[in-house]
Order: C-alpha cells, then sequence, then structure tokens
C-alpha cells in the first residue's frame, strides 16, 4: 500500500482475512485502500465490517467519516466524526491541552476535529466548524506556523476599547488580501490595529489601510514583545 500497489495490497489485505476473519486492521487497511482507488461505497462496507467486529473503533468512524465526506453526505460525516471522538478515550474539547496523549490517539484525536470542520463548515453551521477550525495548531501542517505569543488570542467578545490588537497572517498572500476586507471593520473597535505580513505585501496593505501600523513580519521577538494587548 505504501508504494502505491493498491490492487496487490487489496489481495494481501484479503488473504489476512481468510486467515483471520475478525481482523479488525485488516478491513480498515483495506478501506484506505479503496479509498485510494476511488471505491468509495466499498469503503464505506470495509469500515463498517471493522466495526462489526469492534464496535468502539475510533478510527473505522473517523475514516468512514473522510469517506462520507467525499461523498457529500456532511451530516452523516460530521455523525461518523463525533462517534470517532467519543470512543477515543482521551477526547477533550480544547486543543492546546495534549501533551500527556500518547501520539497516535493525540494524530485521531486531531485529524477527527480538523476534519469534522469542513463538513461543520459546508453544511453551513459556521460557528461549530470555526471552533473545530482551531485544532489546526495541533495538525503537523500547521506546528510550524505558529507563534507564540505572551498575550492571549482575542476571542471576538471582550472589547477592544483603548487596546492594540496584533493580526498577523498564517495563510499565503492570497488569502490575506481576500480578508483584509474585514480589517477596516477590526480597527473599527480597537484603539489601534498592527498588521504583519509578508514583507512584499507591506506596501500595497500600508497604501490600502493607512490607519492601521502595517509591518513585515519578525517572529524574532515574538515572546517577550509588549506592543498589544490581543
Amino acid at each position: 500500500q505504501e508504494q502505491g500497489k493498491l490492487e496487490e495490497a487489496i489481495e494481501a489485505y484479503t488473504k489476512a482475512l481468510s486467515i483471520k476473519p475478525d481482523y479488525a486492521d485488516a478491513y480498515i487497511n483495506m478501506g484506505i485502500a479503496l479509498k485510494g482507488q476511488g471505491k468509495l461505497e466499498e469503503a464505506i462496507e470495509a469500515y463498517t465490517k471493522a466495526l462489526s467486529i469492534k464496535p468502539d473503533y475510533a478510527e473505522a468512524y473517523y475514516n468512514m467519516g473522510n469517506v462520507l465526506q467525499e461523498q457529500g453526505k456532511l451530516e452523516e460525516a460530521i455523525e461518523a466524526f463525533n462517534k470517532a471522538l467519543s470512543f477515543n478515550p482521551f477526547n477533550s474539547p480544547d486543543y492546546g491541552k495534549l501533551d500527556h496523549i500518547p501520539r497516535a490517539q493525540r494524530k485521531l484525536l486531531t485529524e477527527a476535529h480538523y476534519n469534522k470542520r469542513c463538513a461543520l463548515l459546508n453544511s453551513g453551521q459556521l460557528q461549530q466548524g470555526l471552533n473545530e477550525y482551531e485544532w489546526r495548531w495541533e495538525a503537523k501542517d500547521f506546528l510550524s506556523k505558529r507563534r507564540d505569543f505572551l498575550q492571549p488570542v482575542w476571542d471576538g467578545r471582550e472589547s477592544l476599547n483603548e487596546k492594540t490588537i496584533l493580526v498577523w497572517g498564517e495563510q499565503g498572500p492570497q488569502d490575506m488580501i481576500i480578508w483584509s476586507t474585514a480589517l477596516e471593520y477590526l480597527d473599527n473597535l480597537a484603539e489601534h490595529c498592527i498588521l504583519e505580513c509578508p514583507e512584499k505585501l507591506v506596501p500595497l496593505f500600508a497604501r490600502s489601510l493607512p490607519n492601521l501600523t502595517v509591518k513585515a513580519e519578525n517572529r524574532a521577538f515574538d515572546s517577550s514583545r509588549q506592543d498589544f494587548d490581543y
């Protein structure tokens, strides 16, 4: 399977199951291989068989959620992700508090929350989806982007009156330009707004948003900065 030889992998899993019919892990891996071939219904059948052997198998529900989401069955996908999370013995509603969790369970927990956010957002459940999106900071693709400040992240509810807020771009230039339309609104809520972005965008944002302090991103002093409140 790791070599991309999916058909041969499925044959191997089938042989394993002929020797040990209650081998739930073989059904899980077969489902992943079938999904890789685009055989989504057959992948769901494999996960269902795994669950018939091991009803509390969190990984089976997680993989099923991914397939259902790919099929556009968003409510069913959300239900599958919720089941995966409910059967994870280390389930936590809060990202950033996972240091005590074994790596395998931590990975599943993070990915179930993070993938669930797509189904929620695409089904119009925006607040719940955005809450789940916070789990991106536990995902390996985002670890290198994370910045560690002494100041708290603004929760959207605390008053920004007489406060300074720092906005920085975790995504690429295109997303930053699209979402910059919200910065004027944010600046009106705060006493002052600092925007940090890639150096090549500084002239564009400085011209477009003259009320903001626009700077090139510099991570060197993140843990000791005192020039903002949120």
